[in-house]
Protein backbone atom coordinates (compact mmCIF):
# COMPACT_ATOMS: atom_id res chain seq x y z
CA UNK A 1 0.00 0.00 0.00
CA UNK A 2 2.55 2.63 1.05
CA UNK A 3 6.22 1.55 0.15
CA UNK A 4 7.65 3.89 2.19
CA UNK A 5 8.11 2.07 5.40
CA UNK A 6 8.51 5.21 7.60
CA UNK A 7 5.69 6.73 6.48
CA UNK A 8 3.85 3.60 6.74
CA UNK A 9 5.16 3.03 10.46
CA UNK A 10 4.13 6.47 11.04
CA UNK A 11 0.67 6.06 9.95
CA UNK A 12 0.15 2.61 11.53
CA UNK A 13 0.97 4.50 14.63
CA UNK A 14 -0.85 7.29 14.82
CA UNK A 15 -4.17 5.20 14.17
CA UNK A 16 -2.81 2.81 16.83
CA UNK A 17 -2.13 5.66 19.33
CA UNK A 18 -5.81 7.34 19.07
CA UNK A 19 -7.60 3.61 19.25
CA UNK A 20 -5.72 2.16 21.79
CA UNK A 21 -6.55 5.74 23.89
CA UNK A 22 -9.93 5.03 23.31
CA UNK A 23 -10.52 1.65 23.69
CA UNK A 24 -8.75 2.25 27.46
CA UNK A 25 -11.30 4.88 28.36
CA UNK A 26 -14.11 2.97 27.18
CA UNK A 27 -13.47 -0.64 28.31
CA UNK A 28 -13.56 -0.49 31.68
CA UNK A 29 -16.57 0.62 32.53
CA UNK A 30 -19.98 -0.53 31.71
CA UNK A 31 -20.17 0.01 27.99
CA UNK A 32 -20.84 -2.58 24.97
CA UNK A 33 -19.01 -4.00 22.75
CA UNK A 34 -21.38 -1.99 20.10
CA UNK A 35 -20.68 1.57 21.08
CA UNK A 36 -17.44 0.66 21.55
CA UNK A 37 -17.05 -0.31 17.72
CA UNK A 38 -18.69 2.73 16.53
CA UNK A 39 -16.81 5.12 18.68
CA UNK A 40 -13.79 3.60 16.94
CA UNK A 41 -15.19 4.00 13.79
CA UNK A 42 -16.29 7.50 14.36
CA UNK A 43 -12.79 8.41 15.96
CA UNK A 44 -11.13 6.93 12.89
CA UNK A 45 -13.09 9.40 10.42
CA UNK A 46 -12.71 12.31 12.59
CA UNK A 47 -8.70 12.20 13.21
CA UNK A 48 -7.85 10.95 10.00
CA UNK A 49 -10.18 11.94 7.22
CA UNK A 50 -8.37 14.11 4.71
CA UNK A 51 -5.80 14.59 7.33
CA UNK A 52 -1.90 14.22 6.32
CA UNK A 53 0.75 11.98 7.42
CA UNK A 54 4.06 10.91 6.69
CA UNK A 55 3.70 12.86 3.35
CA UNK A 56 0.40 11.38 1.90
CA UNK A 57 -3.32 12.53 2.14
CA UNK A 58 -5.20 10.35 4.42
CA UNK A 59 -8.91 9.40 3.68
CA UNK A 60 -11.26 6.86 6.03
CA UNK A 61 -15.01 5.96 5.91
CA UNK A 62 -16.05 3.71 8.14
CA UNK A 63 -19.61 1.93 8.91
CA UNK A 64 -20.52 -0.16 11.70
CA UNK A 65 -22.64 -3.36 10.21
CA UNK A 66 -26.25 -4.00 11.78
CA UNK A 67 -26.52 -6.40 14.38
CA UNK A 68 -30.09 -6.26 14.89
CA UNK A 69 -33.72 -7.16 13.22
CA UNK A 70 -34.15 -9.09 9.89
CA UNK A 71 -32.13 -6.74 7.64
CA UNK A 72 -28.98 -7.63 10.35
CA UNK A 73 -25.48 -8.32 7.90
CA UNK A 74 -23.60 -8.91 10.99
CA UNK A 75 -24.82 -12.68 11.14
CA UNK A 76 -24.13 -13.28 7.24
CA UNK A 77 -21.09 -11.37 7.09
CA UNK A 78 -19.36 -11.63 10.54
CA UNK A 79 -18.53 -8.55 11.06
CA UNK A 80 -19.52 -5.72 13.50
CA UNK A 81 -17.57 -2.24 11.25
CA UNK A 82 -16.21 -1.93 7.68
CA UNK A 83 -14.08 0.52 7.24
CA UNK A 84 -12.38 1.89 4.00
CA UNK A 85 -8.53 3.47 4.24
CA UNK A 86 -7.27 5.35 1.30
CA UNK A 87 -3.66 7.50 1.10
CA UNK A 88 -2.71 9.83 -2.25
CA UNK A 89 0.95 10.48 -2.48
CA UNK A 90 1.81 13.93 -3.92
CA UNK A 91 1.93 12.84 -7.21
CA UNK A 92 -1.66 12.26 -7.04
CA UNK A 93 -1.45 8.28 -7.08
CA UNK A 94 -4.20 6.76 -4.79
CA UNK A 95 -4.43 3.54 -3.18
CA UNK A 96 -7.17 2.08 -1.10
CA UNK A 97 -8.07 -1.32 1.25
CA UNK A 98 -11.28 -2.05 2.61
CA UNK A 99 -11.53 -4.05 5.89
CA UNK A 100 -14.17 -6.14 7.82
CA UNK A 101 -13.85 -5.92 11.82
CA UNK A 102 -15.31 -8.24 14.07
CA UNK A 103 -14.88 -6.84 17.29
CA UNK A 104 -15.19 -8.41 20.94
CA UNK A 105 -14.56 -7.35 24.93
CA UNK A 106 -11.48 -9.86 24.96
CA UNK A 107 -12.42 -10.87 28.57
CA UNK A 108 -16.36 -12.42 27.45
CA UNK A 109 -14.48 -14.12 24.07
CA UNK A 110 -16.47 -17.18 22.95
CA UNK A 111 -13.78 -18.02 20.98
CA UNK A 112 -15.82 -20.55 18.97
CA UNK A 113 -18.24 -17.91 17.96
CA UNK A 114 -15.80 -15.70 17.15
CA UNK A 115 -13.83 -18.76 14.89
CA UNK A 116 -17.40 -18.94 12.97
CA UNK A 117 -17.69 -15.21 13.05
CA UNK A 118 -14.07 -15.37 11.10
CA UNK A 119 -15.19 -18.08 8.59
CA UNK A 120 -17.79 -15.93 7.12
CA UNK A 121 -15.65 -13.26 6.70
CA UNK A 122 -12.93 -15.15 4.72
CA UNK A 123 -15.84 -16.18 2.15
CA UNK A 124 -15.82 -12.08 1.73
CA UNK A 125 -12.40 -11.45 2.12
CA UNK A 126 -9.52 -13.71 2.65
CA UNK A 127 -7.12 -10.82 3.31
CA UNK A 128 -8.93 -7.92 4.15
CA UNK A 129 -10.78 -9.32 7.70
CA UNK A 130 -9.09 -8.54 11.39
CA UNK A 131 -10.25 -9.66 14.95
CA UNK A 132 -9.96 -6.55 17.15
CA UNK A 133 -10.09 -7.62 20.97
CA UNK A 134 -10.61 -4.70 23.03
CA UNK A 135 -8.86 -4.43 26.11
CA UNK A 136 -7.60 -2.50 29.24
CA UNK A 137 -4.41 -1.83 27.23
CA UNK A 138 -5.92 -1.05 24.05
CA UNK A 139 -6.76 -3.25 20.98
CA UNK A 140 -5.40 -6.09 20.11
CA UNK A 141 -5.58 -7.35 16.75
CA UNK A 142 -5.78 -10.13 14.83
CA UNK A 143 -5.79 -11.16 11.15
CA UNK A 144 -9.46 -13.20 10.84
CA UNK A 145 -7.07 -16.13 9.01
CA UNK A 146 -5.21 -16.28 11.70
CA UNK A 147 -7.15 -16.88 13.92
CA UNK A 148 -8.27 -20.70 14.34
CA UNK A 149 -4.78 -21.61 14.12
CA UNK A 150 -3.95 -19.57 17.01
CA UNK A 151 -6.85 -21.12 19.42
CA UNK A 152 -5.72 -24.35 18.72
CA UNK A 153 -2.33 -23.35 19.61
CA UNK A 154 -3.42 -21.73 22.66
CA UNK A 155 -6.75 -20.48 24.19
CA UNK A 156 -4.20 -17.88 26.50
CA UNK A 157 -5.03 -14.78 24.85
CA UNK A 158 -1.10 -13.35 25.83
CA UNK A 159 -0.03 -15.88 22.66
CA UNK A 160 -2.07 -14.14 20.10
CA UNK A 161 0.58 -11.02 20.59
Amino acid sequence: MIEDRQARAKIARSIGTALDDLVRERVRGLVEEPDITSRVGQRLEDRFNGKRLGGYRVRVITEAITSQGVTSLEKPLGTDLYFAFSVEDAAGNETSKGVLVQAKRERNCNWTELGEQCRRMKLVTQKGSVVWLYRPTGIGVIRSTDLAKRISASMDSTSFY
